[in-house]
């Protein structure tokens, strides 16, 4: 600092920390004042300014130059031999913000004067931007403090939780006005931006991050407190709806950068090189592939780009379009279901959702599922065909020549003529050699050859159907399109008539009929029944259905609606016997009186296939129901008992019921478990293994509630603590076999293990227990050492083993067990 004679030299512009206090001097064309050895301004300086000696307002200003100049003077002591090298002052003369006044004076200077002023630059220089942040934390909290009431103003008004309280609340917390509490939270963004701007944060973060070489800067990265200020002063270093932070405003690729910030906002997908071709110009002396894992992750996050599948991001992607595009990627659009390796895909598709590409219990048919997938995805996929038997193509568009294709239209248009649809084998048994010459093999590729290149010509039937119908027709289901031909016929005709007209195969014929109910063959002739649907039974009909859809609208139950017509004694005249009594009849009724209607007749539905998961959760939702309940809720709807074991058994295995008590059970998203209630089971669980216990089976213990929480008013038994274990974390519970193919299971013994045992199953831990058992090894023996070792409970009638057991064990003719070599382990 220069000294003449007691006056101490000072550039407001640099030492003082608030823009309104510089914006007076410098509209005043006054680049330094003089102060007392105290850090006080001289007065005198003021008389310029039109402030009035003694004024609250020069007082306020004086004290503020003080409280500033007493910090520089303090710094000043302990960094006397400091000196400012060239890169920081050309850094702090480009970014801190001095006044165009300041920079225009600094030639005019004399040589003490330009000392003075490159020391304060220093002083700035030094001053860290998270020491900045605290500055201007205590700043706001200063001036909120000498005003009532602002300081809860603010901290209301800042909680960024999703319940951020609306004016009013606020006001009625307070005892102010909606309006005025509007007013003063404008007054608090004003405070909080001069203080931003008085302590140059924004300059600051542009030294701080262009001295370190980084350009550009992720939300994530950056001090919430700062982000929060940057945001509340309308930093132009912020890209607005973005989460890039520019280290400095003036970067050539401003507006490249907002740019790109637009676009990954519309964008549903974007390729990942291609924003590391822009983004990698940013990356400054930062590790690339850190950086580039952070841009990645970070766009991910901010525009909901949910998934990376072959190197490119997406927003959203259905099951079949992941599928398609890991295929894709391998094979382009020429490939076959049978060549693509399954287990590849799951894992992969796993890697991409977290979730699994087939349903648990999904072993057999995966191919098929696949391709139901694949299916319904390339209707609406530019460029890829399916042709048929699992196989798909790339547009074959350009196979047919215009003369073999019109000679095909006027063909389908002519038979078209005598009958409401056609099949495609029809067509390519006409045309077979042309089409052989073509290169086109099978009626299943010529039919979706035609709806690629004939759509605007004719319609199509959905599935494998095959048929092609006049365009905008009405679509009839393959039953009506053979009871309009019968209709035609006196209601009867030969089974192989019917195939060689419609351009049917006879086991269509035959499929077709047996599902209908107006439909029979005997001896070979397909006889039409015509039932007539009286007007009462209709409208009876009608409001059932209409009933039931109010309730759940996606699925209906035709076997609660057959039961109550059953009951109407003025209505079951009406109608065929096999119709009142027989449930596929009867949901062969229901389509023909609403015909949006499909699926199995137990749940038929109009949309999508709607699992029995969701109606037996609409029926019991949040309460606790018991074995039988879920029975004879099952019977009702047409299920058989096998059928309903194997649905519970399977949504226990899927984690979605909860066992919690004696055959009683409850789904478990109702269960709502805190993180504080699973520490505290998690804990019990662990409990329950002794010093070297490999697992622990719950028909051993004794729950001890109290010292359990309180979970949906439940009781706490065995099975809801063995049910709680299949969703915990740090043990998990042993099926009785990891094999697919099994025999009837024993009583479960309900054993747990910590998460890390290397136990498969509860048969791979008999296998342990019987590598260690030194006793006679009849099979009596064997069992009652399980029985001891509480892997078989429960009563048994006979000394033999249970069948499952015959996978990992064979008994001689002596009654000696020996151990197969071929295990689960």
């Amino acid at each position: 600092m220069t000294i003449e004679g007691d006056k101490l030299l000072v550039f407001p512009d640099i030492i003082i920390n608030s823009s309104d206090i510089r914006q007076l001097f410098n509209a005043n064309n006054q680049i330094f004042i003089n102060c007392n050895n105290d850090g006080m301004p001289y007065s005198s300086d003021f008389s310029a300014l039109g402030l009035k000696v003694g004024s609250k307002k020069f007082n306020d200003i004086t004290k503020k130059i003080q409280l500033d100049v007493q910090k520089y003077l303090t710094w000043k002591a302990d960094h006397a031999n400091m000196e400012l090298d060239s890169n920081q002052y050309n850094l702090m003369l480009k970014y801190f913000g001095i006044s165009d006044v300041l920079k225009v004076s600094i030639n005019k200077l004399r040589e003490s004067e330009l000392k003075e002023l490159e020391q304060e630059i220093l002083f700035q220089y030094n001053i860290s931007l998270d020491k900045r942040i605290i500055y201007v934390k205590h700043e706001i909290e200063r001036q909120l403090a000498a005003r009532k009431n602002w300081t809860t103003i603010n901290r209301m008004m800042t909680n960024f939780d999703k319940n951020t309280p609306t004016l009013q609340e606020i006001g009625s917390v307070v005892g102010l006005t909606r309006e005025r509490v509007r007013q003063i939270e404008k007054k608090i963004f004003s405070i909080k931006s001069n203080a931003v701007s008085g302590y140059r944060l924004e300059q600051v973060f542009t030294i701080e991050n262009l001295r370190r070489n980084i350009p550009l800067l992720m939300v994530s990265e950056l001090n919430n407190k700062l982000l929060m200020l940057f945001s509340q002063a309308g930093s132009k270093l912020i890209i607005q709806n973005s989460p890039f932070i520019l280290s400095d405003s003036h970067n050539d690729k401003f507006h490249d950068l907002k740019r790109i910030a637009e676009v990954l906002n519309d964008a549903k997908k974007i390729n990942i090189d291609t924003l590391w071709n822009f983004f990698d110009s940013f990356r400054g002396s930062r590790d690339e592939a850190k950086y580039k894992e952070l841009v990645v992750e970070t766009i991910k996050e901010f525009y909901g780009f949910k998934y990376i599948v072959n190197n490119t991001l997406f927003k959203s992607l259905s099951k079949p379009n992941i599928i398609y595009e890991l295929v894709h990627s391998e094979f382009g659009n020429n490939f076959a279901i049978n060549e693509l390796d399954i287990k590849k895909l799951e894992i992969q598709y796993n890697q991409i959702t977290g979730d699994a590409l087939f349903s648990n219990g999904i072993s057999s048919d995966k191919k098929r599922l696949l391709n139901n997938s694949l299916l319904r995805f390339s209707e609406n996929q530019p460029g890829l065909l399916y042709i048929g038997s699992g196989e798909y193509e790339d547009d074959p568009s350009d196979k047919i020549g215009n003369n073999l294709k019109k000679q095909m239209v006027e063909f389908v248009n002519d038979s078209l003529l005598s009958m409401p649809s056609i099949k495609i084998y029809k067509v390519f048994s006409k045309f077979k050699n042309q089409l052989k010459d073509a290169g086109i093999t099978s009626p299943n590729e010529l039919y979706f050859i035609f709806k690629q290149i004939l759509a605007d010509t004719f319609d199509f039937s959905e599935g494998n159907e095959y048929s092609i119908w006049p365009k905008n027709a009405q679509k009839l289901p393959n039953d009506h399109v053979l009871i309009e031909l019968l209709s035609q016929n006196h209601g009867k005709m030969a089974k192989a008539v019917i195939a060689k007209k419609l351009g049917w195969t006879e086991t269509s014929v035959e499929q077709t009929s047996s599902k209908s109910p107006y439909l029979t063959i005997r001896n070979g002739v397909l006889i039409y029944r015509n039932i007539s649907i009286s007007e009462n039974v209709r409208r009876f009909l009608v409001e059932q259905i209409d009933y039931q859809t109010r309730m759940h609208p996606q699925y209906l139950l035709p076997k609660l609606i057959q039961d109550q017509l059953k009951k109407n004694f003025s209505l079951i005249n009406d109608l065929p016997t096999d119709m009142i009594q027989n449930l596929d009849a009867f949901g062969e009724l229901i389509v023909i009186v609403d015909g949006k209607w499909k699926g199995f007749p137990q749940v038929m539905y109009f949309d999508d296939p709607v699992d029995l998961k969701a109606v037996i959760d609409d029926q019991f939702g949040d309460k606790a129901f018991d074995r039988d309940e879920y029975s004879n809720f099952l019977r009702s709807l047409g299920y058989s008992d096998t059928t309903g074991y194997m649905k519970l058994q399977k949504l226990q295995e899927d984690n979605d019921l909860v066992q919690v008590g004696v055959d009683k059970f409850i789904f478990s998203k109702y269960l709502k478990i805190s993180d504080n209630e699973w520490n505290v089971i998690n804990s019990y669980l662990l409990s329950l293994f002794n010093k070297g216990e490999a697992f622990v089976s719950l028909d051993t213990i004794i729950v001890n509630g109290p010292a359990l929480p309180n979970v949906h008013g439940l009781t706490w038994t065995r099975d809801l603590l063995f049910s709680l274990a299949r969703l915990s974390k740090v043990v998990r519970t042993l099926p009785w076999t990891t094999l697919e193919s099994h025999t009837t299971l024993p009583v479960d013994p309900e054993i747990i293990v910590k998460q890390d045992s290397e136990l498969k199953s509860i048969l791979h831990l008999a296998q342990k227990l019987l590598g260690t058992y030194q006793g006679n090894l009849s099979e009596s023996n064997v069992k009652k050492f399980l029985g001891e070792k509480h892997v078989l409970i429960g009563k048994s009638s006979t000394n033999e083993l249970p069948k499952i057991f015959d996978l990992i064990i064979s008994v001689d003719e002596d009654d000696v067990v020996h151990l197969k070599e071929a295990n689960e382990s």
